[in-house]
């Protein structure tokens, strides 16, 4: 066997006489980029693709190196292919923005003294103009029909995770997310005058909440019964007058509704935050530092992994992905992805129109400030 030394030899020897001819490669891809933005073409050709990798192959003498070889010039390519978009991305912006007005109508899922209402109150003001809707696509029903301008869903708790409804309304509805606020839940059980956990028997809330204070509810000889929100549910335990019937729900809904607290927090996570987004038909002017986006990849070896490799390789963070079944065929499923930057930079715009040519249904969902945990 050989000595380690001796191998390395043989190792920068072949990468001195590779460099300078990536270096070639790359001033020739320079040179094909210039030419398809001369005359309108598109960068991502995958049928030249596939006629590199199998010439890359046929040249090998050694053919078991086959898929590495494979590998070596895709990567070569997807290298290739950003530096041609730096030099050809379209500098202007191609969608339209207008101020942001906080003294709109704004639409919410819920009824007042939900959390719904608090991150509408923190988002916009006490002053907010503000409706509550019953469902979520009530709320996207009032921005497309103009009643609202503005619309406040819940995307994901950090307890239990993402609100899908949500998710695949933003896939669905063609608005855009620009900003977002997060709220602090803390969960209180609350009950009409006299009620105590002695007396009560049932307790309604939203699902999610009952399942946020699951440690606290389970050990306990009561009927949880889902119901449509927290508040609501506060607001039907006020209108029974019963001390067996209990609601979870917030101190600020038992204040709104003349409810007693029984006991307080008795969520099982203490720091348990819902992130809620502010959804409109168009996007604003304001200062951004966040972008949303999703898309669908071909079920085949590597395309998350390529598609992730855009965004590295030019810098963007990519703080959460998301994944949701295709509807209209459950077996596929598209990615919904945030990201840590701005559409001003030349990296996102450049990120952007290389995932939109790497993937399908590529769609902007939106571009705003982060929302900051209080």
């Amino acid at each position: 066997m050989r000595d380690l030394d001796d191998i390395r030899k043989d190792i920068n020897a072949a990468d001195a006489g590779i460099v300078p001819l990536f270096e070639k490669r790359m001033r020739a891809a320079g040179e094909v980029a210039d030419f398809k933005k001369a005359r309108g073409m598109e960068i991502f050709q995958a049928a030249r693709e596939d006629e590199v990798k199998k010439r890359a192959v046929d040249m090998l003498e050694d053919k078991s190196f086959a898929s590495e070889t494979e590998d070596l010039m895709t990567a070569v390519m997807d290298i290739s292919k950003l530096y041609q978009l730096r030099r050809t991305v379209d500098p202007s912006d191609p969608y339209e923005r207008e101020p942001f007005d906080a003294a709109a109508p704004v639409a919410y899922q819920g009824v007042a003294g939900s959390f719904s209402s608090q991150a509408v109150a923190e988002f916009f003001g006490e002053g907010a103009k503000a409706s509550a809707y019953p469902t979520f696509a009530s709320v996207c029903d009032a921005i497309e029909s103009g009643e609202a301008k503005y619309g406040v869903l819940p995307l994901e708790n950090s307890t239990i995770g993402s609100v899908v409804e949500a998710y695949d309304l933003l896939g669905a509805r063609s608005m855009y997310i620009v900003g977002e606020q997060w709220v602090q839940v803390k969960h209180a059980l609350v009950g009409c005058a006299g009620a105590d956990e002695s007396t009560v028997r049932k307790v309604y809330s939203k699902a999610e909440a009952l399942a946020q204070c699951s440690e606290y509810l389970g050990g306990r000889d009561w009927e949880l019964i889902p119901y449509a929100n927290t508040a609501a549910a506060a607001k039907m335990v006020a209108e029974k007058r019963d001390v067996s019937v209990a609601a979870v729900a917030s101190e600020s809904a038992a204040k709104l509704y003349g409810l007693d607290v029984i006991a307080c927090p008795v969520n099982t996570e203490k720091d348990n935050y819902t992130r809620f987004i502010v959804i409109a038909r168009k996007l604003t002017d304001a200062p951004a530092d966040k972008v949303t986006v999703s898309f669908g990849l071909d079920n085949e070896r590597g395309a998350l992994y390529r598609m992730l490799g855009i965004f590295a390789r030019l810098g963007i963070n990519m703080s959460k992905i998301e994944s949701r079944p295709d509807k209209s065929n459950p077996a596929k499923y598209y990615f919904v992805a945030d990201l840590e930057g701005n559409c001003g930079s030349p990296e996102m715009k450049c990120a952007l129109s290389a995932a939109r040519s790497a993937s399908h249904d590529f769609r902007f969902l939106g571009e705003y400030r982060k929302g900051r945990l209080q």
